[in-house]
């Protein structure tokens, strides 16, 4: 097994002391990359002003091997081989509900007590038409009914501030709105789906100065939640 950390260790001694300069590609999927990645890229290009970085954002899975990026962020379980893979936090979702909406219409203590809520969600074909759950029981599904039908989360965010209803939507879009208090999640006994998210880059035994620094960076900054955000695999098994 090929670990990222050994082949970042094998960079030399002056290259890794380089200050790190240059044009970046990196690709990302279309929403983690909007809602993750593009508000997390100020601190890197601040940190790293001599590196330009060329964010390319598509739910294609893009091309390492062809030499048109050097490091992708990959959603879901991975298939390639031969690549080195960071994990990161899962790409997962989160129910959350405006104070003033649960003022008047209770705290939810089950999946079943969405029934007489006003939900929304929403998936890659269309709006949701059920919650899912993984709880003390096992699996939990929730058919939902909301009053719209509404395939963007951004919206469903702006939806559940207004006060209107439970939404179930990526939590790297709500997580400043929970912070700040303007929304609540719900159900802490209840985890709602999620998938691995990993960036890859092609094993390299002198990586660039300027991917290392975006390696650590991304690590970092989407670190997972129980792991130390040093923690990095291979993907070739």
């Amino acid at each position: 097994m090929i670990l990222a950390d050994i082949e970042l260790a094998e960079a030399s001694v002056n290259e890794l002391h380089s200050v790190p300069r240059g044009k970046l590609r990196i690709s990302a999927p279309l929403y983690f990359g909007i809602h993750g990645l593009a508000p997390a890229l100020g601190d890197f290009l601040r940190t790293y002003p001599e590196v330009d970085v060329d964010l390319v954002l598509t739910d294609q899975v893009a091309d390492l091997l062809g030499g048109a990026f050097e490091a992708a962020f990959r959603l879901g379980a991975l298939e390639e081989k031969d690549v080195i893979a960071v994990p990161l936090a899962p790409f997962g979702l989160t129910l959350c509900a405006a104070p003033s909406y649960l003022e008047e219409h209770g705290m939810p203590t089950c999946p079943a007590d969405l029934a007489n809520r006003e939900c929304f969600g929403c998936t890659p074909s269309g709006p949701a038409t059920e919650f899912i759950f993984h709880g003390p029981k096992g699996e939990e599904r929730t058919s939902i009914r909301g009053r719209c039908q509404i395939n963007d989360c951004q919206a469903l965010r702006r939806i559940a501030l207004d006060g209107l209803g439970i939404v179930q939507v990526a939590e790297v879009l709500l997580t400043e709105d929970v912070a700040a208090g303007r929304l609540v999640k719900l159900l802490p006994d209840y985890q709602s789906p999620s998938r691995p998210m990993h960036l890859v880059y092609l094993p390299d035994r002198r990586p660039a100065t300027k991917l290392r620094a975006f390696i650590e960076f991304a690590r970092n900054r989407f670190a997972l939640a129980q792991a130390s955000p040093l923690s990095t695999v291979s993907a070739h098994a």
